[in-house]
């Protein structure tokens, strides 16, 4: 068996492996691109103060294939109980296999509660009965038999020691979770009680009914202490916030209503979009939950009545949204079975994990403000000013005559912006539109009126002149103070559709017909030309040094040299067409978005995917980052999401941090199995993880190979017999983390 020490560079390195065991054998080079280790899930997935929601975890269709599912999390957050008509299942964090189930029984479960130590689970089940089933053992240590009608609601007490159960049959009944003895039950409503609750002490429960009204009960005597009276639908979630002075109703009316605890008066309504199917407390009582009938979540800030925030899912959802205990997750679902889970933690207008806004109409390519706090937007109907971190709509800006809004642009200090458009038909042909406006008093300084449809703008890094790309096959240069035509370039064979200044604004980049284009601004010179036909290019940029072009046209995004054309990196990954890529402000990352509803971050200098997202159900239209490259943004044509950007090559690790390995570290040996065999200190990282062999354009070769441990220090990886002479890319990844690392191998004779 013949050794090769690796080392793990951020560039590539070439090594030469040779077994000699065999006369046959084959010489194997492998080139490590660079690998990188992640400890935890934590990387990227947490936004900080400020930024939107984005998806922690998305589980397909397979996590469950019961239509009538009942889903919570676990009590620390890090996994979800789903049931499969009379089975629960367990899912460990961003797992689409459970690792265990709970005993099965002949009955449909319809509501499920958790105990704070995950140690217990009650369940409510359609023929009248409950349940709690110990964890640790799957089996059913307490039957709780009594109701005459199917269980829709339960709850344990903070200690654990009493389970309540709500019914069809419009009783609410206490009982002792350890024993199954009956301590009280509790008769009063006019309706299915859907909704129970414990106060945080124990002393009062809540139940919510079917017939409107929701009653607080001295647990001890079964006296009512209260009845809240004012919804005109039925109840069907009721809960205390977490110190109890407070008490939270939804209902089917579309309201949620904040009750006093303690005199039983009417504090709040809040009047969310659907009607209201859950709802529960952040931990510290200054955020309000709903989930609503259509399968959407908001947040609200009860002591205003504010809503802050907005979890949608793009297709009607069979499920009200779950909430996790801390209040930091939330879990919606898709008609399609899908399902996603957002951070619920994060400030702004939605959550950690998706969409923060809905657009009413299609929506265009987004731009950004230089300092990150608006955005431009256009649709086919109108202009809107967004804040960036509310999500609120600041301003729709007239369309000054424009009937097809076609681009809006900032200029590179914020100050103003430009719209374009056309503005209908004249002489039997369309004449385009531009404005250019100020930013903050939304004033027009000025119209220009180009010589045809106007589709595409961009500022000059000094702000004196833009450029237009324009219906009739030209690029035109505008001075924006006298508004004179500076400069035309002519030569694209059909509509141009886009065109960017370099950094430095020296050169121009064009894209139209099947091409892109750079040119020299001051001399109106061609310099480069880049073909593909014939679908060409759906996204080009400039480098933020302006000495490569970044392509994306069918399912991959190339990075190309500006001046000679040459080809420096191909990224790929991604099923479907890449519709947009971009890179990062400090040039060391590159964002794409693709039709099959993903975007991803790599690495700009070796092709590396750091980080991938989704899934947006529409397609993703179009991303960017923020100006500080901290986040980044992606948007279909109706709905749009903030996520953390994966950090680069942190000085400096904690445990819920990435690394780079510039260490040799590890060893690999081919042996005459056809085995790749690592060794060495970083095996502890890779010890439940797996291997996936693909070809240089991106086709998997084979099924995933799983590790198989050699001892303490060792794994080994049966690589496929049928693989010819040629260059593989091999994916390291884990159930932690879709990519762990990525190296080459080249099998010769």
């Amino acid at each position: 068996m013949c050794c090769l020490k690796l080392v793990f560079y951020t560039e590539m390195s070439a090594f030469r492996l040779q077994t000699g065991q065999n006369p046959g054998s084959r010489s194997v080079r492998i080139y490590f691109l660079s690998i990188l280790f992640v400890l935890s899930s934590g990387l990227a997935r947490t936004a900080g103060p400020g930024q939107a929601p984005q998806p922690l975890a998305v589980f397909g269709e397979a996590a469950n294939s019961d239509p009538g599912k009942c889903v919570v999390f676990t009590a620390d957050g890090n996994g979800i109980l789903s049931t499969n008509f009379g089975t629960i299942e367990i899912y460990p964090w961003e797992s689409e296999a459970p690792t265990r189930s709970l005993s099965r029984v002949p009955s449909r479960i319809l509501t499920m509660a958790v105990f704070r130590d995950t140690s217990r689970v009650l369940a409510g089940y359609q023929d009248s009965t409950a349940r709690i089933l110990d964890v640790a053992t799957g089996q059913v240590s307490i039957l709780l038999t009594g109701h005459t009608g199917s269980i829709t609601a339960v709850a344990f007490s903070q200690d654990g020691s009493r389970a309540l159960t709500g019914s069809l049959d419009s009783t609410a009944r206490l009982w002792n979770s350890y024993t199954g003895e009956l301590l009280r039950a509790f008769p009063g409503h006019a309706g299915a009680v859907r909704g129970v609750d414990f106060s945080p002490d124990g002393t009062t429960i809540l139940t919510g009914s079917d017939d409107s009204t929701a009653i607080m009960w001295d647990a001890a005597t079964g006296a009512v202490v209260h009845r809240f009276k004012g919804h005109t639908g039925g109840i069907r979630a009721a809960v205390f916030s977490p110190e109890g002075s407070t008490v939270l109703t939804g209902s089917l009316d579309s309201t949620a209503i904040l009750w006093n605890a303690g005199n039983g008066f009417l504090v709040r309504t809040l009047r969310p979009l659907k009607p209201v199917l859950s709802a529960t407390f952040a931990p510290d009582g200054q955020t309000v939950f709903l989930g609503l009938a259509d399968g959407t979540a908001e947040a609200w800030i009860p002591g205003t009545g504010e809503r802050i925030r907005i979890f949608p899912q793009p297709a009607f959802s069979p499920m009200p949204p779950v909430f996790s205990p801390n209040g930091q997750k939330v879990l919606t679902y898709a008609k399609d079975g899908s399902s996603q889970i957002w951070n619920a933690s994060t400030g702004g207008m939605y959550s950690s994990s998706g969409p923060l806004l809905k657009f009413g109409n299609p929506l265009g390519d987004l731009s950004i403000s230089p300092d990150g706090s608006r955005f431009l937007g256009y649709s086919y109907y109108e202009f809107i000013h967004y804040d960036a971190a509310t999500l609120e709509t600041i301003r729709r800006i007239p369309k000054r005559g424009i009937e097809s809004p076609d681009g809006a642009v900032f200029s590179h200090d914020g100050k103003k912006f430009i719209t374009t458009g056309t503005v209908g038909m004249t002489d039997n042909w369309e004449r385009g539109a531009i404005y250019l406006w100020d930013a903050v008093t939304y004033d027009t300084i000025r119209h220009y009126t180009p010589p045809d449809w106007a589709m595409n703008a961009a500022f000059a890094p000094d702000g004196k002149t833009f450029a237009i790309a324009c219906y009739n096959r030209t690029v035109i240069i505008f001075d924006i103070a006298g508004g004179q035509v500076v400069r035309t370039f002519s030569g694209h064979s059909g509509t141009v559709r886009r065109v960017e200044y370099s950094s430095d604004g020296e050169r121009l980049l064009t894209a139209g017909d099947s091409t892109v284009r750079v040119w020299d601004v001051a001399t109106g010179q061609l310099i480069q030309t880049f073909s593909r036909q014939p679908d060409g290019f759906t996204s080009d940029r400039f480098s933020p040094d302006g000495k490569s072009v970044l392509l994306a046209g069918d399912s991959t995004a190339q990075l190309r040299d500006a001046v000679t054309g040459t080809e420096i990196r191909t990224f790929v990954s991604h099923t479907g067409r890449v519709s947009t890529a971009v890179f990062s402000p400090d040039g060391l990352k590159v964002l794409t978005g693709s039709d099959d509803g993903t975007a991803k971050v790599w690495e700009a200098t070796t092709g590396i995917e750091l980080l991938s997202v989704g899934k947006m159900h529409g397609g993703v239209v179009n991303a960017g980052f923020f100006p500080d490259g901290s986040r980044f943004f992606t948007n279909d044509h109706y709905a749009l999401m903030y996520w953390a950007a994966p950090t680069n090559v942190p000085a400096s690790l904690g445990p819920s941090s990435a690394r780079r390995v510039s260490d040799p570290v590890l060893k690999a040996y081919l042996n005459p199995r056809h085995t790749l065999v690592l060794t060495g200190a970083a095996i502890p990282f890779l010890r439940n993880s797996s291997l996936s062999v693909r070809s240089l354009l991106g086709k998997r070769m084979g099924a995933e190979i799983q590790a198989k441990a050699l001892g303490t220090a060792s794994l080994e990886f049966l690589l496929p017999s049928a693989l010819p002479l040629g260059t593989y890319l091999f994916h390291i990844g884990s159930g932690n983390t879709a990519q762990i690392g990525k190296f080459a191998l080249t099998f010769a004779e």
